[in-house]
This record gives C-alpha cells, structure tokens and sequence, in this order.
C-alpha cells in the first residue's frame, strides 16, 4: 500500500479501490483509519471519525461505546406508550399538584 503525506496529513492508498484514505497516528505508535476503528468498535463511522479527531489516546479511542438510547420493541416513535410519569388514577393527591391548583 502506498503512503502520502498531504498537509501534515498522512494518508494511504487502498490497491483494490485506488482511493486515499486518511490515516491516524495514535500515542502508542499505532496507525489505524476511521473504517478500521468503526468495525473494531462496531460502531458509526461518524462515532469513529470524532473520536479519532477529539484526542490521540488509545484508552480514549478504544473505550467501549455507550448505548444511551435503547431500541423500541413497539416499532417507533420516541416515548413508551402506557408508561406514565405518575399514576393516573390518583395524581390529584400528590401535595405538589394540590399546590400548583391553588
């Protein structure tokens, strides 16, 4: 594979595709690409790209990703239906909701 260096930038050259892809220098020496790191970490390339952008640390590259949103068995939208906040038979006794009627 061929090397370049392009603006202080090293990229490398796939022979199959001809395309040149960025390549990113890491603290410990090691050099990965953004593809090679999201299929590692099994996650987006964008998730991949701004990690590899944000710092050069391994520890911080290769931490594991965190689910914050978890997937809906119902089949969409963005809250639970049936899952209220409060009970509805009995919200009208919470001393917070007698308060906020006066």
């Amino acid at each position: 594979m061929k090397t370049k260096i392009k603006n202080g930038q090293e990229y490398i050259q796939y022979p199959d595709s001809n395309l040149w892809v960025l390549l990113f220098t890491l603290d410990d020496g090691q050099k990965i690409t953004v593809n090679e790191l999201s299929d590692k970490l099994s996650c987006d390339k964008q998730c991949a790209r701004s990690r590899l952008r944000r710092t050069s640390d391994p520890e911080l590259i290769f931490q594991p990703i965190l689910r914050t949103r978890k997937k809906r068995q119902d089949g969409g939208g963005s809250t639970n239906r049936g899952v209220f906040a409060f009970d509805p038979n009995t919200w009208y006794v919470d001393p917070l909701v007698k308060l906020m009627l006066k």
